[in-house]
């Protein structure tokens, strides 16, 4: 049963604001230039009354998805790395069509009992990048290859695929929030490898800025190793 939209706003990685008209009956979209819809998405970002500072005793508790602007603040973070150092041809792929990402969420929403909302850092990233982001050993996949995958390939009930390794196997958005593994040529879907997009996401990150990943062409995201012997002089 499809549920009704109400009318609100919600402000983008690049900081423009979406208007949006909700009736029972149908949702209507208005948007400055890029696109995240106010009840479909997880996350309403706004100024929150108390920011988490170390030290202070206001540490952050809980998963990162309870903290719109450090969700914010690490895909930022993500996108600065592919563009000083991911791939290059992820220059070229423009952000996704917000009519498709409003489908998609529409879809996680009230088909796949997704309560809260598409995750915010998902919609962050594709609204950024409309796939071939790197996500460890998966690639996040365009919005139209989320609507075929849905359609096309029967997957597990209340699954959104969203990223794909090399072998074919899918990374899938539970409609509990969590994140699995699916694999589409036995249908056996794996279990659960986080607790949600936004905390797999500021792992990854926090890699990334460590160093601990580097890209190279033909070869995609490698982890870098420390040779015992460097290891040995830190210590």
């Amino acid at each position: 049963m499809r549920t009704s939209m109400h009318a609100g706003t919600f402000q983008s990685l690049s900081g423009n604001t979406i208007y949006l008209l909700g009736e029972p009956s149908r949702s209507v979209y208005r948007h400055t230039s890029v696109f995240e819809m106010a009840s479909k998405f997880e996350g309403k970002v706004q100024e929150p009354s108390v920011k988490p500072m170390v030290g202070t005793g206001n540490e952050r508790k809980g998963s990162i998805s309870a903290y719109p602007q450090e969700v914010k603040q690490c895909c930022t973070d993500v996108m600065a790395w592919m563009d000083e150092k991911g791939p290059k041809s992820l220059k070229d792929v423009d952000g996704c069509d917000s009519e498709l990402l409003g489908v998609i969420a529409d879809k996680y929403v009230n088909e796949m009992d997704g309560g809260k909302g598409l995750p915010q850092a998902l919609s962050l990233l594709l609204e950024n990048k409309d796939g071939g982001i790197p996500l460890y050993e998966y690639t996040m996949i365009s919005t139209k290859k989320i609507l075929n995958v849905l359609e096309n390939s029967n997957p597990p009930e209340s699954m959104l695929p969203i990223a794909m390794d090399v072998d074919g196997e899918y990374l899938v958005l539970g409609g509990d929030g969590e994140l699995y593994t699916w694999d589409p040529d036995d249908g056996e879907l794996g279990p659960s490898i986080a607790q949600s997009f936004a905390s797999h996401l500021e792992q990854f990150r926090d890699l990334l800025l460590s160093n601990k990943y580097e890209w190279i062409d033909d070869c995609g995201l490698v982890e870098i190793s420390t040779s015992p012997k460097r290891s040995q002089q830190k210590k």
